[in-house]
């Protein structure tokens, strides 16, 4: 089995990463072949990779290397996410069992859960890959392997609020992407993905920011469910978060002159970055603020 997964790692480009997660976190090199294992089976990725890597000649090479690089950085950041939450520390099948059906709820409703230009993007990658002879259901997939990670906080906290249905999982995840559309953390999050990395130092600190946002969208998610913002319907979830938005969080006017700003700029360093994500970690009053 070591063997084996040793194979996959290396067959999948990732054995630089394995090094770099290892010295960024600090995690053994088994905790991270968990968090692999577990990231790989809680998305389905398995079936992807198949499904990309048996696409004929219809599909231009471009468009199928595109589809494997989105999965590849799909995977890496995934791992790093549950390496993180402490994959390694916990039962591989309970892990999945905890995950993957989960995901699958909030993906195969994705469309239907997103706000309007979230949702608008998503449409516009599947007709992408599709107009470039990719089968829909396939395409679809592809596009919505970039929202993995926003599942997986969606289902931790809703978990840690003991919304475990599906219904109650849904509703979280209405609330979670109309916070995450209202606060434009979507760009922001692009911003820190796309910065030039020169050094280890960078990748930590700029893998740190990324943590950073999520948690603070996590806990915006948990007070904002905890206020009582609630709706089976994108569009009244996003009226209702406005209204709390206004009502409950501070500093948004300064946060929205930083991604002005940071907009403007050329190139985005790790300084404006930082004051941008601190600035989100601050917008929710501390009294009101629970760990998920």
């Amino acid at each position: 089995v070591a063997t084996w997964l040793a194979n996959s790692i290396v067959n999948r480009g990732l054995d630089v990463f394995m090094s770099e997660l290892e010295d960024e976190t600090g995690s053994s090199l088994d905790e991270i072949a968990m968090a692999y294992v577990v990231t790989r089976d809680s998305f389905a990725l398995l079936g992807l990779w198949s499904a990309v890597e048996s696409l004929g000649m219809d599909v231009p090479s471009d468009i199928q290397i595109a589809m494997l690089n989105e999965a590849r950085n799909t995977l890496v950041r995934g791992t790093r996410w549950f390496v993180a939450h402490g994959a390694g520390a916990i039962s591989l099948r309970e892990t999945v069992a905890r995950f993957r059906p989960a995901i699958a709820t909030i993906m195969g409703d994705l469309e239907q859960l997103l706000a309007r230009e979230q949702a608008i993007n998503l449409d516009g990658t599947v007709a992408g890959y599709v107009e470039a002879g990719t089968e829909r259901d396939l395409a679809r997939s592809v596009a919505g392997l970039p929202h993995l990670l926003s599942a997986c906080d969606i289902v931790t906290v809703a978990q840690s609020l003991g919304r475990n249905d599906d219904s109650s999982m849904l509703r979280v995840a209405r609330v979670y992407f109309a916070l995450d559309a209202r606060l434009n953390l979507a760009w922001l999050r692009s911003q820190i993905q796309r910065a030039p990395i020169t050094s280890r130092w960078d990748r930590m600190a700029l893998s740190a920011l990324e943590d950073d946002l999520a948690e603070a969208l996590r806990e915006l998610t948990a007070a904002a469910l905890a206020a009582g913002i609630d709706s089976n319907d994108t569009e009244s979830a996003g009226e209702q978060v406005a209204q709390w938005s206004h009502r409950s969080l501070t500093n948004v006017d300064r946060y929205r002159a930083l991604l002005e700003e940071i907009e403007m700029a050329e190139r985005p360093d790790l300084a404006m970055l930082n004051v941008a994500v601190g600035v989100v970690g601050k917008l929710l009053p501390r009294t009101v603020v629970a760990k998920v």
